[in-house]
């Protein structure tokens, strides 16, 4: 087995990016340097299990919108793995996949918000994603610091505090109102062009 000082490091970001936004960016750009990555892969969610509940836009559509998002910051990249996995999407069935791929030359870093964290325990095949990968902390503001079972490899980092999420610009872009303050130019000219959250979809 490759010595896991020697295997690259790859971060995954995971998420609905139902839009990704500058905050988004900012995370990704973050675990990059902070966490010493070779590449951070913002893998965009196919069949989120846990949002049921509410209309989500097109994958493909999300997609393309991560990487206009990403297009221009070296070490970062847009994944479809999910989007092209028929079924819910499992964090577990994502990292296998890429152990598939890589085989196993590589340590997966999991980039893990801090509302979400508390919670991964109940995640799908909790126990062999905790063998499987190391687990980064993003550190928000109003949001305690949780703590992990001790059979998580985990760790903390912080970044700088965004005021943008993708509930608040959904609302806001329903509205008419200008959200060029989250999203970069590339993104709101894609939503933009295809009437993207402006209830005509």
């Amino acid at each position: 087995m490759t010595d896991s000082n020697l295997r690259r490091r790859i971060g995954l970001f995971g998420g609905t990016f139902d839009p990704p936004h500058r905050g988004h960016l900012g995370i990704a750009q973050e675990a990059l340097t902070g966490l010493k990555l070779q590449e951070v892969l913002l893998v965009v969610a196919g069949n989120p299990y846990q949002k049921q509940d509410r209309h989500i836009t097109d994958g493909h559509e999300r997609l393309k919108m991560v990487e206009l998002l990403v297009a221009e910051t070296a070490g970062l990249s847009a994944s479809s793995i999910e989007i092209e996995r028929p079924g819910p999407s499992f964090t577990i069935d994502t990292v296998e996949a890429l152990l598939e791929v890589e085989r196993g030359e590589v340590q997966i870093v999991l980039i893990v918000g801090a509302d979400l964290a508390p919670g991964i325990e109940t995640w799908h095949r909790a126990s062999e994603l905790a063998a499987l990968v190391e687990v980064a902390v993003v550190r928000r503001p109003g949001v305690p610091s949780p703590q992990l079972p001790s059979h998580w490899d985990w760790s903390i980092f912080d970044v700088e505090p965004s005021s943008c999420s993708s509930s608040g610009i959904r609302a806001d872009l329903l509205e008419g109102l200008d959200v060029s303050n989250c999203l970069s130019p590339a993104v709101l000219h894609h939503v933009q062009t295809h009437c993207l959250y402006d209830g005509r979809q």
